[in-house]
């Protein structure tokens, strides 16, 4: 996705929290133009991750992006895992 010609600016709001070894994070945008009166559209990204025991971590992100005035509507999730020394 190109940055929009007449800029790009991003109000968001996080929210987080842990259930012992389990991380939840929210967090909402809302995608307008610098220059111009224009909504671009909102976007919302989830993740949830575990730690094991063994220092690996496995996680699902979700990023669900709703258009308005650019672009299409777009959702993608993506699962991963990574290892600590």
């Amino acid at each position: 996705m190109a940055t929009p010609s007449a800029g790009l600016q991003d109000f968001f709001v996080a929210v987080s929290t842990s259930f012992g070894k389990v991380h939840v994070a929210v967090v909402g945008h809302r995608f307008t133009a610098h220059s111009v009166d224009s909504v671009y559209g909102s976007e919302v990204d989830a993740l949830v991750s575990v730690k094991t025991s063994w220092q690996q971590l496995i996680a699902l992100k979700v990023a669900a992006y709703a258009a308005d005035e650019f672009s299409a509507d777009t959702t993608k999730a993506m699962l991963f895992t990574t290892y600590g020394f």
